[in-house]
């Protein structure tokens, strides 16, 4: 028997990660936990299929960072870090610093901020729990982040 997987091309799998993200964003928005955990499953099953596709899967998550979503940049970056970090890290940190889409919910907010603040930590070596340590590495990227003493990204 054909698994659901293998049965879909790599461009559906790469509409249903963009569909599955979407979705995920009006669940957040309506505070339906049940929808938005639900969700993540079928957005981590399209990108673990999106990934296993090689370099053509490559190619559509480098593709998805100039997405207008901010999720499906997030989580697109958060792959792409692995083997391009040029092109992820100002992704991540533009989703940091740059304004939302006025529709973004708060919690919305925080697990855009808080997942592109958690690539770019580990990329960067970061494990103190300290925002503030991006400055300098993001600098580097030509990205300025404030220094914000007690305030939290989102």
């Amino acid at each position: 028997m054909t698994s659901m997987r293998s049965s879909r091309s790599l461009e559906q799998w790469a509409e249903e990660f963009v569909r599955r993200l979407q979705e995920q964003a009006e669940a957040d928005r309506a505070d339906n936990t049940a929808a938005y955990n639900r969700l993540h499953k079928k957005v981590v099953e399209a990108l673990n299929a999106i990934l296993d596709a090689g370099p053509r899967g490559r190619d559509i998550l480098e593709y998805f960072l100039n997405h207008e979503t901010p999720q499906v940049r997030m989580w697109a970056a958060g792959q792409v870090i692995k083997w391009d970090a040029d092109k992820a890290v100002p992704v991540l940190g533009h989703l940091l610093v740059d304004k939302l889409p006025q529709e973004t919910a708060a919690m919305e907010r925080v697990n855009i901020r808080m997942g592109a603040s958690a690539y770019l930590e580990q990329h960067f070596g970061i494990t103190n729990f300290d925002r503030n340590e991006l400055i300098e590495p993001l600098k580097a990227y030509g990205i300025d982040v404030p220094l914000r003493p007690e305030r939290p990204w989102f």
